[in-house]
């Protein structure tokens, strides 16, 4: 039993230092997110909002397509009819 917790003190002893000795570099990438974040939010916001616009401007651009399409086909068959 003595043996056991001398193991899991020593378990635990080289846990902490091994936890002390990556805390700064933790810290730092922490910290260093951190900024990137703060700097690029808004940007990446901003890319987004234009890349939202776009897609609606398509989807729309695509639709009236579609319905001309769809109008040309309409007048081609009235005008197979009319030649039969």
């Amino acid at each position: 039993m003595q043996v056991e917790v001398k193991d899991g003190n020593s378990i635990l002893e080289k846990y902490n230092n091994i936890q002390l000795k990556y805390k700064p570099i933790i810290e730092g990438i922490h910290a260093e997110l951190d900024a990137l974040r703060t700097n690029y939010l808004s940007e990446l916001e901003l890319v987004k909002k234009n890349q939202e616009q776009k897609t609606t401007e398509l989807n729309a651009s695509k639709d009236l397509l579609c319905r001309e399409i769809y109008r040309y086909r309409e007048l081609l068959k009235e005008k197979q009819r009319v030649k039969d």
